[in-house]
């Protein structure tokens, strides 16, 4: 048993490591706000007060699986959006 829960961390580890490699400035991946969070190593709360910022991504706005002419109140960012946008903000501090 000991043996099977090393095993499933390392693989855990491992996909991490390979989710973490796809992330770059050319990704279309869609992330929802907790993958945001997740990403800025915040909590969702904190983020609501980062997007305030006019130059943070717009979200799009999928339509709702009943009405296609409905946006959903889910948020979704362009992966390779929120990471330019982290890397103007490092720039901007230097």
């Amino acid at each position: 048993m000991e043996q099977y829960q090393e095993i499933m961390e390392k693989l855990t580890t491992l996909e991490q490591m390979l989710a973490r490699q796809a992330i770059n400035e050319n990704n279309k991946e869609l992330w929802n706000m907790e993958q945001v969070a997740r990403y800025f190593r915040c909590t969702k709360r904190h983020l609501m007060s980062i997007i305030t910022d006019p130059y943070f991504p717009r979200p799009v706005r999928m339509p709702t699986q009943r009405d296609v002419k409905k946006s959903s109140n889910e948020r979704l960012f362009f992966v390779g959006e929120i990471v330019k946008y982290a890397q103007r903000r490092q720039e901007r501090w230097h």
